[in-house]
């Protein structure tokens, strides 16, 4: 096998869950390719160094995320995760992918879009289903995300805040967990974080015609508005970390 991790053993203090990280990264970015067979429980436990009980609940876990297939009589299999992997999935390679990796880079678009139809169609369905308690969570989400305008990185925080805040005014319970498979980004990637909110002011300002779009009642105004103005904000964003990762190298 050519992956990293199956050529040198994995720390002696390596447990399970730390395990199920290294695994599913190498999965994940193709280093452990669709359809490839594992060795042996005995053979890939000597290999990365640790004791079979640990790699077989790490390789329980891995299979509960829908990344490896256990066939009696074939062994374990590296699965179609494109078919049985959940959404958290996208988000756990932007937390732990290189932004200089060009497959990172194509990921990152990938969750900006979705974060896109999240909130676009929350603000569609908000217009219509909101109630005067959604409106003031809204607003209160709003009040916080203003009281830290200063600071990028927690602006980022609290524009998550904001999302969550319009997400359930759409009573929708499939898009607030889309939405729940993206917290923790800030945290894990702040360098793009930053590049997503240089001028919290500005994003502000988007985040300002929340309320009178959902109040206005027209999902299809509120579609039409927020979709281009979200795109060209997520492009210019790309811009702004692909220069980041140019000078850092």
């Amino acid at each position: 096998m050519t992956s990293s991790i199956l050529q040198q053993p994995a720390d002696k203090t390596t447990v399970a869950d730390r395990l199920v990280d290294s695994l599913r990264k190498e999965i994940l970015f193709g280093h452990i390719a669709i359809g490839q067979r594992l060795p042996s429980e005995r053979d890939l436990a000597n290999t990365l160094g640790v004791n079979r009980l640990t790699l077989r609940a790490a390789l329980a876990r891995l299979q509960a995320l829908g990344l490896i297939v256990v066939r009696h009589g074939t062994g374990t299999i590296v699965a179609n995760w494109r078919e049985s992997a959940g959404p958290e999935t996208l988000a756990f390679l932007l937390r732990v992918g290189d932004p200089a990796d060009p497959t990172w880079r194509t990921y990152l678009e990938n969750l900006l879009e979705v974060r896109r139809f999240v909130a676009v169609e929350a603000l569609a369905l908000a217009s219509m289903r909101r109630t005067e308690q959604d409106l003031e969570a809204i607003r209160q989400s709003l009040e916080v995300a203003r009281k830290n305008i200063d600071d990028s990185l927690r602006f980022a925080h609290c524009d998550f805040d904001i999302a969550r805040s319009v997400v359930r005014a759409a009573h929708n319970i499939g898009l607030e967990l889309l939405l729940n498979s993206m917290a923790g980004f800030p945290d894990a990637q702040p360098q793009v974080a930053l590049a997503l909110y240089p001028r919290p002011d500005v994003h502000m300002a988007y985040h300002d015609s929340v309320i009178p779009l959902i109040e206005r009642g027209d999902p299809d105004v509120a579609r039409a508005l927020i979709g281009p103005a979200l795109q060209a904000h997520d492009r210019s964003a790309l811009e702004r970390l692909d220069a980041l990762v140019a000078d850092s190298k």
